[in-house]
């Protein structure tokens, strides 16, 4: 109760990958017990860190089916989807094999529900008139080539016992007497016809085709993965240069205003200082005009002898 609904796995094509190749590895369609076989799929899958959320049997048996659904019907933007052109061909091999190993599965229950019929006596005497005759003669050209002496390859068994009926046509004292029975009994049964090909066990020759396929699409779904890796990284590497050259180049800059700031600071001091000069200068000048006028002021002046005050001397007159 305290888990929220709605939280279902929502498959990506990554994880589609994942599904088809466990299920490839494990093959719950040609085995006897499926739902172990699938509880042993989801537990592979939900061990992938790739997986968002947990998922279920019942999810990826879903997820299955419309995958092949959509592979059959060739829904092809729904399989890409926002993946790649590489996913893409990855997961349609994977589909491919996948749906040969469930027709494979569906024809062996087809032909394991398929009731037999025996045949009666009546049917098997009813034959065209070339087969029952043509049995006999093919009988009698393989007792024939039977009887002469051929020696048996030295350490070397045979992959199928002789029928018994051949056994006995090889003494010499029996050959007649098979020759005559197989005549007379020869209208009365069918000739010897192989088994039909449904009910013949059937011997899965992809199986480590398939297996090697898995395993190479894996091995490509890695490299993949890593070469994207590889990609980012040099992406990043690329944009930390330009953003370094773009830092020197700001830096640059702001060096050069500096510059230009501590040059023009410089030339207002200088100036102040010259400025300064000057008027300590004239300062100076000033102050010593100024003390020369005190001095003369301080200075005691001489007393008008007589006859000389008012500017007027007695010589004058």
């Amino acid at each position: 109760m305290n888990q929220p609904r709605g939280t279902y796995n929502r498959f990506r094509i990554e994880e589609d990958i994942w599904l088809c190749e466990e299920v490839l590895k494990a093959d719950p369609f040609n085995c006897e017990h499926k739902n172990v076989v699938w509880l042993q799929i989801v537990d592979n899958l939900n061990s992938i860190p790739i997986f968002a959320k947990p998922t279920g049997e019942r999810a990826c048996k879903h997820r299955l089916d419309d995958l092949l659904s959509q592979y059959r019907l060739q829904e092809i933007a729904k399989l890409k989807r926002s993946g790649s052109e590489e996913q893409y061909q990855m997961l349609w091999g994977l589909l491919v094999q996948i749906d040969h190993l469930r027709e494979i599965s569906l024809d062996d229950e087809a032909a394991d529900d398929k009731p037999v019929m025996p045949r009666s006596k009546e049917k098997s005497s009813k034959r065209s008139f070339p087969m029952s005759m043509a049995q006999p003669t093919e009988i009698q050209q393989r007792v024939q080539a039977m009887q002469f002496p051929i020696s048996p390859p030295a350490k070397k068994q045979r992959a199928h016992a002789a029928p018994q009926q051949i056994m006995v046509a090889m003494s010499p004292t029996s050959s007649t007497h098979s020759i005559n029975t197989s005549q007379n009994s020869s209208s009365l049964r069918e000739p010897s016809a192989s088994p039909p090909l449904a009910t013949m066990p059937r011997i899965s020759t992809s199986a480590y085709t398939l297996n090697l396929s898995s395993t190479s699409n894996t091995h490509d779904y890695v490299i993949m993965l890593i070469q994207q890796n590889k990609n980012q990284l040099d992406l990043y590497e690329r944009e930390l240069q330009q953003s370094r050259k773009l830092r020197e180049k700001e830096l640059d800059l702001e060096r050069a205003r500096l510059d230009f700031e501590e040059k023009k600071w410089k030339q207002f001091v200088e100036q102040n200082q010259l400025q300064h000069d000057l008027l300590k200068d004239v300062l100076l000048q000033q102050r010593e005009a100024h003390q020369a006028l005190l001095a003369l002021l301080k200075s005691p002046t001489p007393e008008p002898r007589n006859g000389q005050l008012n500017g007027y001397s007695p010589d004058d007159s």
